[in-house]
């Protein structure tokens, strides 16, 4: 009698499927009995032998189309739960005091511009002085409500 050498035995099958399930991380019985060239009832059969075993640990979907590992960890990027933020243990202000000054110089120098400039040119620079007044003013704002923001990030 001559003897087909081309289908492995058992436990060459095992010692396969058990490199493939460890090293490759295959998870679907079609693909492992795919690159073990034996049909997925096979696989099925060998791969709950090798979980009866304690091979490999996991286990079968109830229609044994996939297997599940449950010795995997998770990656360390998975479990870290709180998101990486630098820590400020005091807010820096900076210059963020220049803002409001210069907004609030602003508003007083394009006050005393509209007053005087008014008078003397009969109206002519109104609408430029009152643009300098307006400009200050937001300014002056904007620089506040910046500076509120630097203090309530500081809590």
């Amino acid at each position: 009698m001559i003897e087909d050498t081309t289908i492995p035995d058992a436990y060459e099958l095992k010692r396969l499927l058990t490199s493939i399930v460890n090293d490759t991380g295959l998870s679907s019985l079609e693909a492992i009995s795919e690159q073990l060239e034996i049909p997925e009832e096979v696989a099925a059969v060998l791969l709950s032998d090798l979980i009866q075993e304690g091979v490999v640990s996991g286990y079968l979907t109830e229609d044994q189309t996939r297997f599940y590992r449950s010795d995997l960890k998770k990656p360390d990027s998975q479990i870290r739960d709180e998101p990486e933020h630098p820590a400020i243990t005091q807010a820096d202000r900076g210059y963020s005091i220049y803002i409001p000054v210069a907004g609030l110089i602003l508003f007083i120098a394009g006050q005393i511009l509209h007053n005087t400039l008014g008078v003397i040119n009969d109206g002519q620079y109104y609408n430029i002085t009152s643009g300098i007044v307006m400009g200050g003013l937001v300014i002056l704002i904007l620089g506040l409500i910046y500076i509120s923001l630097i203090d309530s990030r500081k809590e």
